[in-house]
């Protein structure tokens, strides 16, 4: 996952996790980066603070 300035296409923060699933899909929702793995987990990076990521399992259903 990596976040660059529209504008000039500069490298802002990249983050690169080992026990992830590749993402197929990101969006920005307010401050935050919300990116989804093939797995459906879903991975919320602080867009100033990248460092403190959360992961959210994916819902099981019954």
């Amino acid at each position: 996952m990596s976040l660059a300035r529209l504008s000039t296409g500069a490298l802002i923060w990249l983050a690169f996790l080992t026990s992830s699933n590749p993402f197929e899909s990101a969006e920005i929702d307010h401050n935050e980066v919300i990116a989804t793995s093939t797995d459906g987990r879903k991975y919320i990076f602080r867009l100033e603070n990248p460092e403190f990521v959360r992961m959210v399992e994916k819902a099981k259903l019954s």
